[in-house]
C-alpha cells in the first residue's frame, strides 16, 4: 500500500510539473496514439519456454517545445504486456495491463513540408490495471488473477519514427522498445527477477 501511495504521489508530481512546464514553453501539439505491442517477460528462473505475446496500446500525448527540434513528450498509454508458453494443446499466458506514463525527450530532424524524422527516449512509469493468468489444456480454458505482479513497473523507452502533414494535422508513426528496469513479480520469490520488455508500434494524430 505504501508503494501505491508513493506511485500516486509521483504521478501527481509529474502532472503538476508538466502543467508548469506547459506555461513556460510552447505546447506544439496534443494528440491520440494507438497501435499494438509485442511483449515478453524475462528473468532468473522464468521459464525459457515463455515467448512474446501480442496486445494493444492506446492513449494520449502532449508535446512541449524546448528548443529548435527539441521537445518533451509526456504520454498516458494503456498498454498490454505479459508472456505466454505453448506446447501441444497446452497454453499458459500471463496477461498484464498497465496505465503507462512515458516522459520522452524527443529530437526531430526536418525533412521539409512539415515532415520530420524523430528520435526519443526517457523513463516510463507503469501502474498495474489488471493481471491475469490463463491456462488452456485442450477444451479446458481457465483464467484467474495473477496476484504475483507488482502494482507498478518502471522502464526505459527508446525509439524513433517520422511525422507527415495530413489535412492541417500531423500523422506520426513510432516504433519503440521499452526495457523493464524493475522486478515486476517480486511476490514469486527471491529467485525470480522478472522484467517486462515490449516493442510498441504506434500511429498518432494531432488534434
Amino acid at each position: 500500500m505504501k508503494k501505491i501511495h508513493i506511485l500516486s504521489g509521483a504521478i501527481l508530481a509529474l502532472v503538476a510539473l508538466t502543467a508548469v512546464q506547459a506555461r513556460a514553453v510552447d505546447v506544439t501539439s496534443v494528440g491520440l496514439k494507438a497501435g499494438f505491442s509485442l511483449a515478453d517477460m524475462q528473468g532468473n528462473d522464468w521459464g525459457k519456454e515463455f515467448k512474446a505475446r501480442s496486445g494493444f496500446a492506446v492513449g494520449v500525448f502532449l508535446t512541449l517545445d524546448l528548443a529548435e527540434g527539441l521537445s518533451v513528450q509526456p504520454e498516458m498509454l494503456f498498454v498490454q504486456k505479459g508472456s505466454k508458453a505453448e506446447e501441444g494443446d497446452v497454453t499458459i499466458a500471463v496477461r498484464l495491463s498497465y496505465f503507462e506514463i512515458p516522459v520522452l525527450l524527443k529530437y526531430a530532424f526536418p525533412l521539409g513540408r512539415e515532415s520530420n524524422i524523430h528520435l526519443f527516449g526517457g523513463p516510463a512509469l507503469g501502474l498495474k490495471f489488471d493481471s491475469r493468468l490463463r491456462l488452456k489444456i485442450g477444451d479446458s480454458d481457465v483464467t484467474q488473477q495473477f496476484n504475483e505482479a507488482k502494482s507498478f513497473d518502471i522502464g526505459l523507452a527508446v525509439g524513433g519514427g517520422f511525422s507527415l502533414p495530413v489535412g492541417g494535422k500531423a500523422l506520426t508513426f513510432d516504433v519503440r522498445y521499452t526495457l523493464g528496469l524493475t522486478n515486476c513479480c517480486e511476490s514469486l520469490g527471491a529467485d525470480y527477477d522478472v522484467k517486462n520488455n515490449a516493442i510498441l508500434f504506434l500511429v498518432g494524430i494531432t488534434l
